[in-house]
């Protein structure tokens, strides 16, 4: 698919305020070039630049693109829900030498292939002169928008207070309500866990607990495998504590589709829904692993002898701004230990 693209006229005041940058640098035909992604939440500025010490003067290309815009140049980009998921994404391509440069006199072309259905589709970046009026015009917006900026923070300052005098509050409480066996959910956890569900559980029954139980993924499907809705919750080797939930039975060589599974991390106190296009493959069972997704995360047998236990990079399946954000960072880990519990509403 080719397309063109016609930049934004007059971008808002607000969306002239990047303050994240990436450069991706890219090599063709014994020419380095630089691709400086410059964003927010709304807005992206594609550049692109020919690292040549003797081309005077330089060639400046630049397009500003909302994410409606990228949108309708492939449906690769609807699976992001803002701009600044972007840049992370175009140096995952770049690694898998999913990008390539076409540049010409007029304008340049960033040559991009899906990686989901292989077809090609192209950003196309006009001239656009650069002027001391451009620059000017680029930095007014930006300092008057900090204002809108510090009475947001203010806003955002009083909500975190409320939600940190509601788990004081909460944290008073003497004793463990909900998980009273549970070596990995902490009494400030039980308030945000609640909140996960539109309707409110009732009971969470332990049906594994492999500090008593072991990590064989035999005993995990013999435990847990036909009893449903279950949540199961992690945590790693260096203290990550995240995990899932699904209303269907874990199959043992299958896959489940569930409109109402979710993934979170209990350290961000954040869930993740499932993605609606997206849920045939909401939970995974096979005879050595199970997973969330195809595949958000994969715990594998012996969970917590193997560093086998991934969580995909690239965003699929659930709703989740950085996938490695529910492991801290992490791309393999070993367990240190994990629960699964039945709930009763």
């Amino acid at each position: 698919m080719n397309s063109t693209q016609t930049p934004i006229n007059k971008p808002t005041k607000t969306e002239l305020n990047f303050e994240n940058k990436k450069i991706l640098k890219l090599s063709k035909d014994s020419i380095n070039y630089n691709i400086n992604l410059s964003y927010n939440e709304k807005l992206i500025l594609f550049e692109v630049e020919k690292e040549d010490k003797n081309e005077f003067p330089k060639k400046d290309f630049k397009l500003y693109l909302d994410l409606e815009q990228l949108t309708k140049l492939d449906k690769y980009f609807s699976q992001f829900e803002s701009v600044s998921e972007i840049p992370f994404s175009f140096e995952t391509l770049l690694g898998m030498k999913k990008i390539d440069i076409i540049y010409g006199d007029k304008e340049s072309k960033i040559k991009i292939i899906n990686p989901l259905n292989k077809k090609e589709f192209y950003i196309s970046i006009p001239l656009k002169e650069k002027s001391l009026k451009n620059e000017i015009d680029a930095i007014i917006p930006y300092i008057i928008s900090l204002n809108d900026k510090i009475n947001k923070m203010e806003n955002r300052i009083n909500l975190l207070e409320k939600k940190v005098n509601d788990l004081i509050l909460f944290n008073n409480s003497k004793e463990k309500k909900l998980f009273p066996e549970s070596n990995i959910i902490k009494l400030e956890d039980e308030k945000i866990i609640l909140s996960w569900f539109d309707k409110k559980p009732s009971k969470f029954n332990l049906l594994l607990d492999m500090k008593k139980d072991g990590d064989s993924i035999n005993t995990f499907y013999q435990k847990c495998g036909n009893k449903a809705p279950t949540i199961l919750f992690f945590k790693t080797n260096s203290g990550a504590r995240f995990g899932g939930y699904t209303t269907q039975f874990w199959p043992s060589d299958g896959y489940k589709k569930d409109e109402n599974s979710f993934v979170f991390s209990l350290n961000k106190k954040e869930k993740y829904k499932v993605i609606k296009k997206s849920t045939s493959y909401a939970i995974v069972g096979r005879q050595d692993y199970y997973q969330f997704g195809s595949c958000c995360f994969r715990i594998y047998d012996k969970c917590s002898s193997t560093n086998k236990n991934f969580i995909n990079k690239l965003k699929n399946y659930y709703d989740i701004p950085d996938n490695f954000g529910l492991t801290d960072g992490e791309n393999k880990f070993i367990i240190s230990t994990y629960e699964v519990y039945q709930i009763e509403f």
